[in-house]
């Protein structure tokens, strides 16, 4: 039987702690290559920043749900898709 991390069962506890939905924003940024990254933009009134970027595995429905979270506490989060922006796709290992 496999353990899971610390970090995976702080994940989940924040996910259920935190159902209520909020949803994103969605932006586009462009960068100096003139490619355009879709955001998902989790507004928040305080003034702290979190960039999320995606593992080779692409984001999960967790992510959102964690974004959402951490955006109840005063701190905005984006999630970049750079998969989308660069046409690659998600790794399957």
């Amino acid at each position: 039987m496999q353990r899971l991390p610390v970090s995976v069962l702080i994940l989940h506890f924040l996910m259920l702690a935190f159902t209520q939905a909020v949803h994103a924003e969605e932006i586009t940024v462009e960068v100096d290559d003139g490619i355009e990254i879709p955001v998902s933009v989790y507004p928040a009134s305080g003034e702290y920043l979190l960039l999320i970027l995606p593992s080779e595995h692409g984001y999960f429905q967790g992510h959102h749900q964690l974004a959402a979270a951490i955006s109840k506490n005063n701190t905005e989060v984006w999630l970049a898709d750079l998969f989308t922006a660069y046409f690659s796709p998600v790794s399957s290992d």
